[in-house]
Formats: structure tokens, C-alpha cells, sequence
């Protein structure tokens, strides 16, 4: 699929006391100096938004383009969301690649999600809140929740188009 370096624009994390616990709870059932360093950082800038990683974005090079295959068609509707639409930008970023289908459900812009728990014993544990930790820096520029991605070639779903 690779034809050209990706470009990967990243996330900005904010830095709630919420979300650094949680991060904290993680990292005692996992060895990564990446969370670690992250949740310092994190700690440093409390009710911030910082950046996921040291940089606004990142590109991918590899040093190979293969021959084939020579074209590439992924299907996509409504139902593609978070992961597959990350996916989808990465993939139509190849000259192989073309997107058939209908828009994406739009379901990207804000992601990592985390769990607020109440700490007050007088309100109880039967209740508590997701919440979106990270920000997309394709914002506010180039959004994916408010329509989707777009596919290359619109294919109407009114039709089975794999018979």
C-alpha cells in the first residue's frame, strides 16, 4: 500500500487529575517508559492540553514501495468509525489507494476515552462518565466528525455492490 511518506498529524491530551489517575492505574499493571514519562508530563501541565507524543506530528518513511499490488479499493460506510477512519485517512494518503462506499460515521476527532468516577461515598458507584482524554491536531482545519470522510467514488447503499 505504502507509495509515499504518511503524514500523522497526533493528538493533544488534557491533562485533568481524572485522566492522570487513570493513566497512574494503568501503569501499575504495565512496564512502559513511555506512560511514564507521559503521566510526568502530564502532571507538570494539570488542566492542560499537551501534546501525546514530543512533536505536533509525525511522518513514516519506509525505505521500500512495492510493485504490487498496483491498486488498492477499500470499502467504507456509515458503520466505519474511529480506528477504521484513522485507518482510512493513512490509506488515502497512497497514490494505490481509492475509497469506495459512503461517508464514514465521523467518529474520530475526539478519542481515548476515560472513566470519571465519583470519589463521595454519599452519591455511590452506580454511576460515572466517559469522557474523550485526547483532541485531534487535524483541528479545527480538517475535521472528520462532522460529515465523515468522504469516499473517492460515492457508491449508493441502496445497492449490494459485492454481488
Amino acid at each position: 500500500m505504502y507509495t509515499n511518506p504518511i503524514l500523522i498529524k497526533g493528538v493533544e491530551i488534557y491533562c485533568s487529575q481524572n485522566t492522570i489517575e487513570n493513566f497512574e492505574e494503568y501503569l501499575k499493571n504495565t512496564n512502559s517508559s513511555f506512560l511514564e514519562k507521559l503521566v510526568e508530563r502530564m502532571k507538570n501541565n494539570n488542566n492542560k492540553f499537551i501534546l501525546l507524543h514530543d512533536s505536533e506530528g509525525y511522518t513514516i518513511q519506509l525505505d521500500t514501495v512495492l510493485q504490487y499490488p498496483r491498486n488498492i479499493y477499500i470499502i467504507v460506510d456509515k458503520e466505519c468509525a474511529s480506528s477504521a477512519e484513522e485507518f482510512i485517512l493513512i490509506s488515502k494518503q497512497s497514490s494505490k489507494v481509492t475509497i469506495l462506499g459512503e461517508n464514514t460515521s465521523g467518529c474520530l476527532d475526539f478519542s481515548n476515552v476515560v472513566r470519571f468516577d465519583p470519589k463521595d461515598d454519599s452519591i455511590g458507584k452506580w454511576w460515572g462518565v466517559n469522557y474523550a482524554s485526547t483532541i485531534s491536531r487535524r483541528l479545527p482545519n480538517d475535521p472528520v466528525d462532522e460529515k465523515g470522510i468522504a469516499p473517492d467514488i460515492y457508491l449508493s447503499p441502496d445497492k449490494n455492490w459485492l454481488d
